[in-house]
Parts: C-alpha cells; structure tokens; sequence
C-alpha cells in the first residue's frame, strides 16, 4: 500500500515544491518535520531538497525515491492526504466527546450530538465563514495590497477610468461576432501586463495555431503586415536575424501560449507547471469559451455555464489572478458591425452572471476616396466597480494589430429627420 505522506514529501524534495502552499502542517502525522522545514526553507526564499531539509531538522530523511514521479497525480495524492486528515480529525473530536457520554442524561447527549458533533460533520457551515466588521476590514486591506501586485488594466485610459482594473479573483470577458479584434485586444492587452508587471501570463489559444501566435506578436513589435513578416522569414537566413531575436524574446519576455483545447482544470494546472518552472503566473487569457473543453455537458447551455462559472471560480477566484476570456455573441448580434447588448451572449446567461466585467466591441470598414478606414468600438456592458453603458471608438492599427492607448466617446448616429417630399 502505498503511503502518501512520503509520496508527497518524495515529491516535494524532487523540485515539486510549488504545492506547499496547497498543504497543512495538520494535514500529516509522520512527516510533520519534513513539511515544517521545507515550509520554512520557502518562506526565507531557498529551495528544499534532500540536504537542505536534511540539515535543517538536523536528522537523515528516508524518502521513496522517484519510482511514482513519471505516473502519479499529485493533486489526487493531496487530496487523499487532506481526506484522510480530516477523518482523523473527526475520529479525535468524536472519541473526545464519547468519553463523556456515559455520566450525561439522554437528552444532554442529544443535545450534545445535535450541536457539537453535527456542525462538525457539515464543513461547509463553520465559524471560519462569518466575517465581523474588524476581519471584513482585513480582508479590504489585503485586498488593495494585491492590487497594487498584480492589477490588469487594458491599456485604454478612458476604459481603464470608467471599469477601475480588474483584480485579481475577477474575469474580464469580451464579446464580439467573429472579425472584431478580439484575439488582437486581448494579446495585446496580455504582452502589456507582461511588460508592466514582470510576471508571465498563459495565452490559450484554442483556436489560432502557434505560428499564427507568432506572427501576429510579430507584426505587433515590429510594425510588419502578416505578408511581411513571412517574406522577412522566407528570404533572411536564420544566423541574419539574431538582432531582430532578441529583441522580439525580449518585447515578449514573459508571454506564454498553450495552443490546444483544455478544460478549466487543465488550465489551472498549467498555470502551477508554468510556475514551477519560470515563476509568478499573473493573468490567463481563454481564446474563447466555445472552445474550452467541458466534459459531462450535453448541450451548448450547460457547456457554457459550467466553463464560465469554473473560469470564476476555479481560476480567478482560487488562484487570486485576473482572467480574462473571449466569448462569441449570438445571431443577435447581427455581423459584427452594430452595437453590442448585453442579451447577446452565446449559449447561457450564466456568462453575463460570471463576468465582473464585460466589454462588447464591434467594426465598421468605411471608405472614402482617399482611404479605408476601420472603426472598432467597445462598449462598457457590465462593470461590477464602475460606470456601464458608455461606448467609446479605439484607437487600432489594423495591419499591425496595435492599439492606441486612448479612446475618443462614440455617439449613436442620430436618425434623419424626414424632410418634405416635392408635389
């Protein structure tokens, strides 16, 4: 029978340090010393390994070895170790209570089985959930000290002015027909964050293939149309291009893609892989929702409810980041070229629900006789700390997929009056 506790710690000790924070010194009984030491080596900013343990609680660990590495899944080991804890929890508070039962009457312990035991039992009722004005405060503080880590904004002043960020817990969707920048806004929006902030940021494209990734952040760094950019890699031999190398690495330090379809718990661990790996994931972007794997569903509706709901809870809300994901509108909102409502979103209301913002955007092409002009306009649809309803027209490059960093207030265009009609 395999014994978890050194599972774990053979794991932790072999570089998967990044799921301590996942675990409680309670949650163990022989390895507790392992775990507090390798708790306390992170907490000064060392690495814990088979010697820096060793020395630390100052006695020889014995270990596994690696022989489960290459199959096991650690987060169901973890989840087996705080299962097993909690059990034994509960077997100590219910052979503490038992010894007085014998001397009770019975209805002291009905009484007794009734108050004590049962709220024990039920985890989810517990004193931990209810906040008292002073906890309420601390949890605020907290609050804008994490926003001043780790807050996203798009980059557009007058957007930025109007929704106040979006922090870390909270989902930013952005809808549009296909054809209205989306894709565009959204890596630009993420190489920003990377630039601004330091941390990496986990693209998902469950759509556009990573050589089309790459060539649209190219032609955003360097201002090359696509056709240019491809012409530039066809004709220039690969040792002629070390300048333009590092440059692009490094205007894209930081930006990371997964371009295959996953679900929200596939992408939540690829944010703790990422991690472990290249350090602080900060902002995950989903391109786009219709395309994140939700197994179990049988209909468009429960599909998209269930990703938009775990998108919230399962990402933003358990890993305290910023998420951001696209979401396709349905017929109702015609081809893309007229305004945005927000009774358009494809397949469920719960996305409306789930999204703490929500910009729709939508494109016109006009022309004249001296140029083609592209009009992209994102309108504020739902903004849980700010104002909703404005429309404001952006500021974009279209054949470099730039954006400019403000916007200008867009006006409905004004019905004509009817004039008189000639006899």
């Amino acid at each position: 029978m395999i014994n978890i506790e050194m599972v774990i710690v053979d794991y932790i000790l072999s570089g998967g340090f990044e799921i301590l924070p996942q675990l409680c010194i309670s949650d163990f009984t022989q390895q507790r010393p392992v775990i507090a030491a390798a708790m306390a080596i992170v907490n000064e900013g060392g690495i814990p390994d088979f010697l820096t343990v060793s020395e630390r609680i100052k006695s020889v660990i014995d270990f596994v070895g690696s022989s489960y590495l290459e199959s096991m899944d650690i987060n169901a080991y973890i989840f087996q170790l705080k299962q097993q804890a909690e059990k034994e929890r509960l077997k100590e508070f219910l052979v503490d209570q038992l010894k007085s039962i014998d001397s009770k009457p019975l209805d002291e312990v009905k009484a007794l089985l009734h108050s004590t035991i049962r709220p024990n039992l039920t985890g989810r009722v517990s004193l931990k959930n209810v906040y008292d004005s002073e906890r309420m405060l601390n949890v605020y503080l907290d609050h804008c000290s994490d926003l001043k880590k780790n807050m996203l904004t798009t980059g557009i002043h007058e957007i930025d002015n109007e929704i106040r960020g979006i922090a870390g817990g909270e989902v930013l969707q952005i809808w549009a027909r296909p054809g209205c920048f989306k894709t565009a806004i959204l890596m630009s929006i993420m190489r920003r964050y990377c630039k601004i902030t330091g941390n990496n940021a986990i693209f998902f494209s469950l759509e556009m293939p990573v050589a089309g990734i790459t060539e649209r952040l190219y032609q955003n760094v360097f201002e090359f149309t696509g056709r240019e950019t491809e012409s530039f890699f066809q004709q220039t031999p690969p040792e002629n291009m070390t300048k333009e190398y590092k440059f692009f690495v490094k205007q894209t330090r930081g930006f990371f893609t997964v371009p295959t379809r996953v679900t929200i718990d596939d992408a939540a661990k690829y944010v703790e892989i990422v991690e472990a790996k290249y350090g602080k994931v900060g902002l995950i972007g989903l391109d786009y929702m219709g395309l994140v794997d939700s197994p179990g569903t049988k209909s468009e509706y429960e599909a998209n409810s269930k990703i938009a709901t775990g998108a919230k809870i399962d990402l933003a809300k358990a890993l305290n980041i910023p998420v951001i994901i696209l979401s396709q509108l349905s017929r109702k909102g015609g081809d893309g070229s007229e305004e945005v409502f927000l009774d358009q979103a494809r397949g469920s209301g719960v996305i409306e629900e789930a999204g703490d913002t929500i910009i729709g955007m939508w494109s016109k092409i006009e022309d004249d006789a001296t140029c083609t002009r592209t009009e992209l306009v994102a309108k504020i649809l739902k903004a849980r700390k700010g104002k909703i309803g404005s429309c404001w027209s952006l500021d974009i490059d279209p054949k470099y997929f730039r954006f400019g960093t403000s916007a200008v207030k867009w006006e409905r265009p004004q019905p004509r009056k009817q004039q008189g009609y000639m006899a």
